[in-house]
């Protein structure tokens, strides 16, 4: 399913975080969220899985401005 350790390791930290549904390292992660990691997402998530992320991540940013 993944092309490299790294994704591998990547794919389970964004799985673990939706499972949890842990507010903290939602935000946590958003901090982090790029371009490589929002592809990453889109390659091994579900939409809805990974949306709510993505939305995480917008509100975050647009709460730091």
């Amino acid at each position: 399913m993944c092309d490299t350790d790294l994704d591998m390791i990547v794919f389970n930290m964004i799985k673990n975080i939706i499972i949890s549904q842990n507010e903290k390292l939602l935000k946590d992660i958003a901090v982090h969220i790029g371009k490589d990691e929002s592809y990453m997402i889109e390659k091994y998530l579900k939409p809805e899985y990974y949306l709510p992320i993505i939305y995480a991540k917008r509100k975050f940013d647009s709460s730091i401005r």
